[in-house]
């Protein structure tokens, strides 16, 4: 009898397994083969023919880039998928890994939502170079959530990046997390520059947070950028522990409030951190926040 027999009836597939321990660590315990997990994940996955939306939250289970690659190896089957979301933060993903994965969205290119997390893995250059090629083929993505926080990618990997950015025609929900990642000024430059392309978004979430080095000439393009995008409804930027000054602080503010509706801007600005609901009539003055 077969393992994973087939299975047309299942549309949503979501499994938490976060700090579980199905990576090298318990499988070495137990002397079973190693990322065998993964692997089984992978194939049982195969078997879902009509599954639209899958979620694995696989948070710090000790998942080499061996078990990464099986985990995905058989996306390429599901055709009619549309939804995925792949926590994979913290484990010991690296930069083969990264290729692997990227390898395996590249088949699904139907998909309209992607939420990826790749964070604290310190891969490098290499994991922004995979994701950004990945990006690529997924034109049809309405939703993206892209988390590589602490990945070390540098100006190389936020270029490649604002590179991919732009063929996202159909965006109209992002949420980038490039924090602690040391992409520099002129890299940032860049990625506000590719963002502002991208004139269906309604929502944004821009994490460039701690030790990017962006400063208050970077501020005037990030608002420039958000003038650009007239179709916003709701705004979350993070740029704390940069190079901001008061100065930036008031360019970014000033962009902000040339919108005639925002639902919701949240931005926090080393000087600011403020959840506002809405402006005066004349827009100058912050009517209702809440200070986070």
């Amino acid at each position: 009898m077969e393992r994973f027999p087939r299975n047309n009836r299942i549309q949503e597939f979501n499994l938490d397994l976060g700090y579980g321990g199905i990576g090298n660590s318990l499988i070495s315990e137990y002397k079973i083969a190693e990322n065998t997990g993964c692997c089984e994940l992978g194939t049982l996955v195969s078997k879902l023919e009509n599954v639209i939306s899958i979620s694995f939250m696989l948070e710090r289970n000790d998942i080499n880039s061996e078990g990464a690659a099986g985990l995905v190896r058989n996306f390429g089957k599901l055709n009619s998928l549309k939804a995925l979301c792949l926590n994979l933060a913290r484990n010991q993903i690296s930069v083969q890994g990264a290729e692997a994965l990227a390898f395996a969205l590249g088949k699904v290119p139907n998909l309209t939502r992607l939420v990826l997390n790749l964070s604290e893995h310190r891969i490098g250059y290499g994991c922004a170079k995979y994701i950004s090629q990945s990006l690529s083929y997924l034109v049809n993505l309405e939703y993206l959530d892209l988390n590589l926080w602490r990945n070390y990618i540098g100006y190389d990997g936020a270029a490649c990046i604002s590179d991919s950015l732009p063929e996202l025609h159909n965006l109209a929900y992002l949420k980038l997390n490039l924090g602690h990642n040391s992409i520099g000024k002129e890299a940032c430059d860049h990625i506000f520059n590719a963002i502002s392309q991208l004139t269906n978004l309604q929502e944004i979430e821009l994490r460039f947070h701690d030790s990017n080095f962006i400063d208050d000439q970077n501020a005037e393009n990030i608002a420039l950028c958000i003038r650009k995008l007239k179709n916003l409804h709701r705004i979350g930027i993070t740029l704390a522990e940069n190079e901001i000054t008061s100065k930036g602080t008031e360019v970014i503010s000033q962009a902000i409030k040339s919108f005639e509706k925002l639902d919701e801007v949240t931005f926090d600005l080393d000087l600011h951190l403020l959840k506002v609901d809405a402006f005066s009539e004349d827009k100058t003055t912050l009517v209702s926040y809440q200070r986070l």
